[in-house]
């Protein structure tokens, strides 16, 4: 028998976290269960939950902070908006100061 070569484990297929899996990791404070489903069935199977309804728009994230020019506080709100004709999504933010 020749010498003894170490395998290298089998690698397991992992794919990198696509855009909305981070979304959901990274920037969700405010997204509710049924909304994180509804997400990841529109992402993954393209199934809308509720035909009747084309769009759908959730709150998915909130974080305050302070403008380091003016020292003002505010509050940053994201949306997601699901388009189940196009199976499109995009982002808003909304910004409040105090």
């Amino acid at each position: 028998a020749g010498p003894s070569v170490e395998q290298p484990p089998p690698q397991q297929p992992s794919h990198p976290p696509t855009d909305w899996e981070e979304l959901l990791r990274d920037r969700s404070n405010k997204l509710a269960p049924d909304d994180r489903v509804r997400v990841q069935q529109f992402f993954e199977q393209r199934y809308n939950p509720t035909p009747e309804q084309p769009l759908y728009k959730m709150k998915i994230h909130e974080q305050r902070g302070r403008d380091p020019v003016s020292g003002q506080e505010f509050k940053e709100t994201f949306y997601l908006e699901l388009d189940y004709q196009t199976f499109t999504s995009k982002q808003s933010k909304k910004v409040k100061r105090y």
